[in-house]
């Protein structure tokens, strides 16, 4: 009979726990045990008072039977009932329509990327195989995932990366006197001359070449300007920027780099490419620390004789 006192407000604690997550279980179980506490100590109490035999007392007290009387009223209109909740069911239904809003709102972001990871996805499957794909096929596949201009920085990408300013660039761009006579020495005459001797002159300028632009690239930057020419062409990860203004802009805009050279190649191209100009092909390869971040790279050149000091028409470059 007592239990009849409660049923209006059981719980089903099965489905309770069925909408929980794994880490609220033991607060779950705390609070479980707790309200089986109360519903047993209030099961241990009759449902109604005990009875008592007030006639009994009447024929005892028989002089003073109004008394008894009055007490056999006031004990059988005794009742007890449930204390009505004046704010807890209010508090609980606003949190619950608080809670319904936040939850309806992480729908709809999740929904949001639910649907960009399937486009993704999608973009994965109808790509070309990534180890059949070269820099520029990643560069027009993901334009947002390379180095740009106006992004020039690698993971994790800072606000503002390292690098001198247009003013700064222009006040520091003094002539370098012992470059100047390095890549005069470089840039020798490579016409009418045999096919072995060119190769062995390709291979000395190229490295020497080489040795100044990264050491120029890693700690003067400022300078790199005498190592151009008027309309080079920079491809920096399938990224193309043109003219020697921007390329410099660009290279001044990346962060600080610690270039290790392991390997440099050169020869000479053919006087049909490069429509009898003197010219060579460097290719390079090792390891750049893009601020403090190893990752290795091959860099290709072109260069060509000017005034007898070698510029460079093409610049590729690309990591791996």
């Amino acid at each position: 009979m007592a239990a009849k006192r409660i049923s209006k407000s059981s719980i089903d604690w099965a489905a309770f726990a069925a909408l929980l997550p794994k880490f609220e279980m033991k607060n779950f179980n705390a609070f479980k045990a707790r309200s089986d506490g109360y519903l047993m100590k209030m099961l241990s109490y009759p449902e109604n008072p005990p009875a008592i035999d007030f006639n009994a007392y009447k024929q005892k007290v028989s002089s003073n039977k109004e008394l008894v009387q009055k007490l056999e009223q006031a004990y059988k209109s005794l009742k007890i009932v449930y204390p009505k909740d004046s704010t807890l069911n209010a508090e609980i239904d606003k949190q619950e329509k608080e809670f319904a809003s936040s939850c309806e709102d992480y729908k709809e972001i999740a929904n949001l990327k639910i649907s960009e990871a399937q486009k993704l996805r999608k973009k994965f499957e109808e790509m070309i195989p990534h180890r059949n794909m070269t820099y520029e096929d990643f560069a027009m596949t993901f334009p947002d995932w390379i180095m740009t201009m106006d992004s020039p920085s690698i993971f994790p990408h800072e606000e503002k990366t390292p690098g001198l300013d247009k003013k700064t660039r222009e006040e520091l761009a003094a002539p370098d006197e012992i470059s100047d006579r390095i890549r005069n020495n470089m840039c020798t005459t490579m016409t009418n001359t045999s096919s072995s001797l060119k190769i062995r002159q390709a291979c000395e300028s190229g490295k020497k070449f080489a040795e100044v632009f990264y050491e120029k690239l890693d700690k003067n930057r400022h300078t790199m300007g005498q190592l151009f020419h008027e309309s080079a062409i920079l491809v920096w990860n399938g990224n193309n920027c043109s003219g020697k203004n921007n390329i410099l802009e660009f290279y001044g805009n990346l962060p600080t780099i610690d270039t290790t050279l392991s390997s440099i190649d050169a020869q000479p191209l053919s006087s049909l490419i490069s429509q009898e100009q003197t010219s060579i092909m460097v290719t390079c390869n090792g390891r750049m620390a893009f601020n403090k971040r190893n990752q290795c790279f091959m860099e290709s050149f072109i260069l060509t004789a000017e005034n007898n000091v070698w510029k460079i028409v093409t610049d590729t470059f690309r990591t791996y």
